[in-house]
């Protein structure tokens, strides 16, 4: 299957809008895209420059939220060009998906634009190919990753900066030491855009984030799985935008885990 190109593995890509950002456009503009934009978009923006029609760069969730406890409360003031990953090379459409697999596992970033006789003219996500790992007979546990969890009265200050250090997209805490509750990155950069929020941390500073306690965000509670069920009945639950990982037994499966080692071990 990784021979198979990018072009017929996720045609659907190419008949969808292609949305990205300028350099010069606001550090707003492209979160508010990352928090509420559509399912398509959770994982990266492409940056183009416009009056070029060229590709320099693509920005993540990781390096908006490293921006975030950075600057602080003059986190939105900036241009994108400050937080973007230079990026010059895009995949190509009839590159296989063995490569963009291998772009994935290398960069650590879950998105690329794919460009067509040297024009980009998609972006590839790795939900765009949840439905190829469908067949996976491999175990849940042989996938899965280590939880890491947050304290529950961890505040937001504590939240942003646990996000950083551990490199997770997902704040993980326990109820009754038991029960997993999940709040993804972009609900947590959603609260942050609020209008009440920003308005407070403008009037108070950033440190009233360490007054608001991270489970009065709205956590949902987790889905727990069979660690010796097949990753790939596990699959359709990541057609839901909500659910962005599953749990089993101490451990957190993610679109990550299921198609980058899943569909690695296809060969």
């Amino acid at each position: 299957m990784q021979d198979i190109s990018i072009k017929e593995v996720a045609p659907h890509i190419f008949q969808r809008p292609l949305l990205y950002v300028n350099p010069s456009d606001s550090v707003l503009q492209a979160a508010t895209f990352l928090a509420t934009g559509p399912q398509i978009y959770v994982d990266g923006l492409v940056m183009i420059e416009e009056n070029k029609k060229k590709l320099v760069g693509r920005i993540g969730g990781y390096a908006l939220v490293s921006h975030i406890l950075k600057t602080r409360e003059r986190w939105l003031d900036g241009e994108v060009s400050e937080i973007m990953e230079a990026l010059e090379r895009p995949l190509q459409e009839n590159d296989p998906l063995g490569k963009a697999l291998q772009v994935f596992r290398e960069t650590k970033f879950a998105f690329m634009p794919v460009a067509s006789n040297d024009r980009i003219v998609a972006s590839l996500s790795l939900r765009d190919l949840i439905d190829h790992a469908k067949g996976l007979k491999v175990e849940v546990q042989k996938l899965a990753s280590p939880l890491l969890t947050i304290d529950k009265d961890a505040s937001v200050l504590d939240a942003l900066s646990f996000m950083v250090e551990k490199g997770v997209r997902n704040l993980v805490f326990l109820e009754q030491d038991i029960h997993p509750y999940v709040i993804n990155d972009r609900k947590f950069l959603a609260y942050l855009l609020r209008s009440q929020t920003r308005e407070l941390v403008l009037r108070r500073g950033f440190e009233v984030l360490a007054t608001m306690k991270l489970s009065g965000l709205g956590a949902i509670k987790g889905i727990r799985v069979d660690p010796k069920g097949a990753a790939g009945s596990m699959a359709h639950f990541f057609s839901d935008i909500g659910t962005s990982c599953l749990f089993a037994d101490g451990m957190i499966l993610t679109p990550w885990d299921l198609v980058i080692k899943g569909l690695g071990l296809t060969g």
